[in-house]
């Protein structure tokens, strides 16, 4: 059993067809995908049971093709995909929220950060039990693949914006855990966050407080992150095997998606202010 992917590669003046073969020891379902905007067929084969896929053997070869230019597109294949791509298109255009200024990333903190951060935080602490609610966020720069524009924003720019399936989580941490987590943050010269506000000065956390209150060593505290971040992604082993995990079931996409509409629906526009949460002493 196995799989079998086409992908066609441009180098100067050349195109190349390369096929990738893995071969796997757990059974397999066969479903066939395209790639969109060059319509390559693919054939992925899934795993279709629980046992984890080991890939036992693998393979590329590589055929030289045409120039780009000299590729005519195929008027049957066109013909099936155009009400899909159609269909999809009028969806990711669509416009979800209006921006009053363009958000980047920045450390110590960043318009784009802040914004994530805080709609996170607060589309979680809505939709749990108190007993599940987070005390504070905190995500990476990295997981943030674009930056969003000052006015429309559409479906296609969030996809942009965080193009993975991260779920978010809810982190348990006791004190002496948390203060290694925001002594990390401040090493890192700041990450996004929220609920939680930090001093930082010769690479460490001298002030930190945590919704208007003193962090507390002797507390634990409960954390909201993504399942990459939680999972000891980005060099944070701190949080991997030692941390109770909590999973709303709400993927980090979905929650600014949600968080968008909501503000359109109330007549209102996005509007992200710098306020210090993280700097420097």
């Amino acid at each position: 059993m196995g799989a079998i992917f086409f992908r066609f590669v441009p180098c100067k003046s050349k195109i190349y067809l390369v096929k990738l073969v893995l071969r796997f020891q757990s059974p397999i379902l066969l479903i066939p995908m395209f790639q969109s905007l060059k319509i390559i067929p693919v054939v992925l084969l899934l795993a279709a049971c629980s046992p984890p896929m080991v890939v036992q053997q693998s393979s590329v070869m590589v055929y030289r093709l045409q120039n780009d230019d000299a590729i005519t597109a195929d008027a049957t294949v066109d013909g099936i995909v155009a009400p899909y791509k159609t269909a999809l298109d009028a969806e990711m255009n669509r416009v979800l929220a209006v921006s009053a200024k363009p958000m980047d990333k920045g450390v110590p903190e960043g318009l784009l950060g802040n914004f994530v951060s805080d709609l996170c935080l607060e589309i979680i602490n809505q939709q749990v039990a108190d007993s599940n609610k987070a005390d504070f966020c905190f995500f990476n720069n990295g997981g943030f693949r674009t930056t969003l524009p000052a006015g429309d924003i559409t479906r296609r720019k969030a996809f942009e914006l965080m193009p993975f399936e991260n779920e978010l989580v809810v982190v348990t941490l006791d004190g002496a855990a948390t203060k290694k987590l925001i002594n990390f943050i401040a090493a890192k010269g700041g990450m996004p966050v929220g609920g939680i506000r930090i001093g930082i000065s010769d690479n460490k956390a001298t002030k930190v407080t945590i919704n208007g209150i003193a962090f507390d060593e002797q507390k634990s505290y409960r954390v909201l992150t993504s399942d990459y971040l939680a999972n000891g992604g980005d060099n944070l082993s701190l949080l991997a095997g030692n941390a109770v995990h909590f999973v709303p079931g709400i993927k980090m996409r979905d929650a600014i998606i949600m968080h968008m509409e909501k503000l359109t629906a109330a007549g209102k526009q996005i509007d992200v202010r710098l306020d210090y949460r993280i700097y420097y002493e």
